[in-house]
């Protein structure tokens, strides 16, 4: 039996939790889903735990429950406009007796450029190494075993809020679990949708959910670009509901049912139906209206993914194209309205999982959740892994004690 891991994804719309077993090929299988409405989270953000505990009770429950597992500790995708990247890079000399650059020195170049200034509120969730040079040689996976004076390294790092990471851990702990690792959610949903291929020659990751839309961006392998925009799902629907005079909840449900991004693809003769606002009888509208309300909101949602990737490269220089997961990349007509925006290929990610019930996530929506178990798993098999990087008690030791001297001086 391979190790079982839990997974959650506190989205703005949906919590939901998985229960994964690794196989010994490296293949996931599916052994738990439990899914929930969620409560107090704004875009992407916790910021009432206590309402929060209450979606995520409910997902790790069914999830637990149909998998006949109980877990403690859980891996957490999360998702928010406060979370950042910025590319880093640290130096250091390999020791004169030493004959070769040992796991040690490697832990070491990474500590280095993850030595930045950071506001006093901010954590690092991930680092991310996208090239070590020794000596001048480029491109270097793994550097241990080779000789070498000079080792750099260049990682993208990913920071979040910590208050917001603190509310994340309260809401989880309030239903007795704990967080073993953090990670951002279009990182995790590269990881499930996206091939080693697309990755090496460039791609764009747009994860567009409920209620933030993250890109990540990979070249040569790695991820070199990560930004999340405050616009998703939701800003359609409230527009919806807006031009509509219908209430939140049932402009979600005409999104989902009748909703298009495309005008082209609705005939000018066909009508749906609107409910009526408090108890008022239901109305029929066009379909073209309803479509040129959502193409609107949509439009302007690629137009700023377009402006944040052209910020890092150009488009047409992303041979992978764009792949686009997310619940709202399920909206008919969203890829007909992009190749309009982007002028390059794209597709829509699934994540990939093996189980009895596979079908049950099977769809964009699922991405980041699946993904954020082969994320961990992939982490763990780097050099870059954390646990690689653990300081010994001795250097824990001295770097108590350097620490105490700086503050002394």
């Amino acid at each position: 039996m391979g190790e079982i891991i839990g997974s959650l994804d506190l989205g703005s719309s949906k919590t939901v939790f998985v229960v994964v077993e690794e196989g010994g090929d490296g293949e996931l299988e599916l052994l738990g889903f439990g899914e929930a409405p969620s409560e107090g989270i704004i875009n992407g953000v916790v910021v009432n735990p206590e309402k929060a505990e209450k979606g995520i009770l409910a997902a790790a429950q069914d999830a637990q429950k149909i998998a006949n597992k109980k877990l403690k500790n859980i891996i957490t995708c999360v998702n928010g406009e406060h979370l950042k990247s910025v590319n880093s890079k640290g130096v250091i000399t390999i020791p004169k007796n030493q004959d070769h650059i040992t796991i040690t020195d490697v832990a070491r170049v990474k500590r280095a450029s993850e030595a930045i200034v950071l506001p006093a509120d901010t954590r690092i969730v991930d680092s991310i190494v996208h090239n070590i040079t020794v000596d001048g040689e480029e491109g270097i996976l793994d550097p241990v075993g080779m000789s070498g004076m000079r080792m750099e390294a260049n990682v993208t790092l990913i920071t979040a809020d910590l208050n917001k990471l603190e509310n994340t851990r309260k809401a989880v702990e309030r239903v007795g679990m704990s967080i073993q690792n953090i990670y951002a959610s279009a990182v995790c949903a590269a990881e499930a949708v996206l091939t080693p291929e697309e990755k090496e020659v460039g791609v764009a990751l747009v994860e567009i959910g409920s209620g933030t839309t993250g890109i990540c961006i990979y070249q040569n392998g790695k991820v070199r670009h990560h930004g999340v925009i405050k616009y998703a799902g939701d800003s359609i629907t409230k527009d919806i509901s807006i031009g509509l005079q219908i209430a939140f909840k049932q402009a979600e449900q005409l999104k989902l049912k009748e909703g298009c991004a495309f005008q082209s693809l609705v005939q000018d003769e066909v009508m749906v139906k609107v409910p009526g606002l408090g108890g008022r009888e239901e109305k029929q509208i066009s379909a073209k209206f309803l479509t040129r309300i959502i193409e609107a909101r949509v439009e302007e949602i690629l137009v700023m993914v377009k402006e944040q990737i052209e910020r890092f490269t150009k488009p047409n220089q992303l041979a992978g194209g764009i792949v686009f997961t997310g619940g709202t990349a399920q909206l008919k007509g969203i890829l007909n309205l992009a190749r309009q925006v982007f002028g390059i290929q794209l597709r829509i990610g699934l994540p990939k999982i093996f189980g009895e019930n596979v079908e049950l996530v099977n769809s964009p929506t699922y991405a980041s959740v699946i993904g954020a178990v082969k994320y961990n798993l992939r982490k763990k098999s780097e050099f870059e892994l954390s646990h690689i990087f653990e300081e010994s008690a001795w250097e824990r030791f001295w770097s108590g004690i350097r620490r105490w001297l700086l503050r002394r001086l």
